[in-house]
C-alpha cells in the first residue's frame, strides 16, 4: 500500500508497467470535469473509473481485494477515510467474484487513516482496503492497473 499526492505518482512507474499511461492521462487531462463513469487508458490494461459516492460508516462496510488489478485511488473532492489489513491476516473471505475481480473479507480493519483532496492510495493484490469511509460525498477516480 501507498499513500502518496498526485503529483508524486511518477516515482512509482516501476512498479507496474502501466503506471505511466496513468501519469500521462492525469497530465493531459482535467481531472474534476470527467463525468462519473468507466474511461478506458488502455483497454482492460488500464482504465478508470470516476465515481461520486455517499461515504459511511465503518461498520456499513467490508474489506475487498483484487486478484488482477492494482488500485489507484485518487480523490477529487473532500476527503475519505479508508481502512487496510494486509491479505495475510484476513480469513473469513465471502469468496471471489471473477466477472467483478472483487474479494470481500468479514475481518476488521488494522489501520484507518485520510486521503485528502488530490491524495491517492496504492492498493496492491495483497492489500485488503475498505475504500469510502466518512460523511458527506467524496468524488474520486479509482484507476485499475492489471497486474
Amino acid at each position: 500500500m501507498i499513500i502518496d499526492t498526485i503529483d508524486n505518482l511518477k516515482k512509482y512507474k516501476d512498479l507496474n508497467s502501466n503506471i505511466s499511461a496513468v501519469v500521462n492521462f492525469c497530465k493531459n487531462k482535467n481531472l474534476q470535469n470527467l463525468p462519473d463513469g468507466r474511461f478506458d487508458i488502455d483497454g482492460d490494461n488500464a482504465f478508470g473509473i470516476v465515481m461520486t459516492m455517499d461515504l459511511r460508516k465503518p461498520n456499513e462496510a467490508k474489506l475487498e481485494t483484487h486478484r488482477k488489478y492494482i488500485d489507484i485511488q485518487l480523490v477529487l473532492k473532500n476527503e475519505e477515510k479508508m481502512g487496510y489489513t494486509p491479505l495475510e491476516d484476513l480469513l473469513i473471505s465471502e469468496g471471489y467474484d471473477l466477472k467483478t475481480d472483487l474479494e470481500f473479507w468479514q475481518d476488521k480493519i488494522q489501520s484507518l487513516f485520510t486521503v485528502k483532496y488530490n491524495q491517492f492510495a496504492m492498493f496492491f493484490t495483497d492489500d485488503g482496503h475498505m475504500p469510502l469511509i466518512g460523511e458527506g460525498q467524496v468524488k474520486k477516480i479509482v484507476f485499475k492497473l492489471h497486474v
